[in-house]
């Protein structure tokens, strides 16, 4: 899963150099032009605040490019940076979806289907949503407290947010929510996953990733 995880922000790298990255030239910066690429340090967090499996990478990308002259400029950030990453973002998941059915031949379905086709959640075919929801003590924390927000919007006013401020009252309770870091080891916190899937699931984990993974689904990606 790591090694998926890393080739899915590799190649989201790739696609940022290629497409995305950008600086400007000439009087007031009339002209954006291409880079030579990025310079990007990448710092691996393999749980959420509450200790439960979350790998996810912080990538912090330098704001000094060079162009096709050898000049160290500034990144267009507000020109093309900002206004990408919901689509870089999208664009992650699915590779990481790829990487992973190639790597483990897992296959996906949609956990929700009453949602809208923009707001899928997509999920490991297999995994139960008990072990989903056991391990999504952080999301339900800040689902709980944004619904408390949008209620208490609801009285004060006499209407219904719409969807620009609900986005900020989220925003809002995954802040009051947020608890300080604390640090494990890696391995301490794998034992502990292992031994609460294994207290969830009434049986060993391994026999849950036996029977997700599939050899023979490795060459079907989405």
């Amino acid at each position: 899963i790591t090694a998926a995880h890393h080739a899915a922000i590799g190649d989201i790298l790739n696609l940022i150099e290629r497409d995305v990255a950008r600086t400007r030239i000439g009087t007031d910066g009339v002209a954006q032009v291409p880079v030579r690429g990025v310079i990007a340090a990448a710092f691996d967090h393999y749980d959420s605040r509450d200790h439960d499996p979350q790998l996810h990478t912080h990538v912090v990308i330098a704001n000094r490019v060079q162009a096709a002259d050898g000049k160290w400029r500034t990144l267009d950030s507000r020109g093309v940076i900002f206004p990408s990453v919901v689509a870089l973002s999208e664009t992650y998941d699915n590779l990481l979806a790829d990487h992973l059915t190639r790597r483990l031949g897992v296959g996906w379905n949609v956990r929700d289907p009453g949602r809208k086709l923009k707001n899928a959640k997509w999920e490991i075919t297999g995994v139960p949503t008990e072990l989903i929801e056991h391990f999504s003590q952080r999301s339900t924390a800040i689902e709980k407290k944004a619904d408390e927000l949008i209620a208490a919007y609801r009285k004060h006013t006499g209407r219904e947010p719409d969807d620009a401020t609900k986005l900020k009252l989220r925003r809002r309770a995954t802040l009051e929510t947020r608890d300080d870091k604390t640090l494990y080891p890696l391995a301490t916190l794998a034992a502990d996953w292992r031994r609460r899937a294994a207290t969830v699931l009434g049986h060993d984990p391994n026999d849950l990733v036996n029977r997700v993974t599939d050899p023979g689904r490795r060459d079907h990606v989405l």
